[in-house]
């Protein structure tokens, strides 16, 4: 309760409920077209066990993960790409609607060589630049156990940023 002075230098706290009844009212759910790019690690040590006593790999985690993201994507209106890496990236799927080939590229996965974090983002990035459509939501999904250059990676993740790219990981 304000008892004068000069507002600007009072705090007030406003408490303010609401209440309703939402049965007039339908839900509405908005979904806006997207292009992403799953980012896959498939080095050597995701070829390790995801914890210890369960056995599953974490390529096997990875490679399930991929699969319930892009089952979630609505192919009317979304793009969905895939992004190898290792010791360096290849573009596995290119940014486009038809997820058939893309879950039998995941299937097709195994676990090899070094972990170039920096390398699967920047090639990400460069398939994003040429292929995201305008006025679409861009997003690279980074799936990985993390073991890399950090700074490389830092680097390549400002750049993505600077293009008004989310960047999304998931860790193994």
């Amino acid at each position: 309760n304000p008892t004068g002075g000069i507002l600007e230098k009072q705090v007030f706290h406003v408490h303010l409920t609401l209440s309703g009844d939402n049965t007039d009212c339908e839900p509405i759910r908005v979904h806006k077209p997207s292009d992403v790019i799953l980012v896959l690690d498939i080095s050597s040590s995701m070829g390790e066990s995801a914890r210890l006593g369960l056995g599953e790999q974490k390529i096997a985690g990875a490679k399930q993960a991929a699969k319930a993201f892009v089952e979630k994507l609505d192919p009317k209106q979304d793009r969905v790409g895939l992004i190898v890496f290792d010791d360096s990236a290849e573009v596995l799927h290119s940014l486009e609607a038809d997820s058939g080939n893309l879950n039998k590229a995941i299937d097709g996965l195994g676990s090899r060589g070094g972990t170039a974090i920096h390398e699967g983002l920047r090639v990400a990035l460069d398939e994003m630049k040429v292929m995201r459509r305008a006025g679409v939501l861009g997003t690279i999904v980074l799936l990985s156990d993390g073991g890399s250059d950090q700074g490389l990676a830092l680097q390549q993740a400002a750049g993505i940023r600077e293009e008004n790219i989310r960047l999304v990981t998931v860790g193994f």
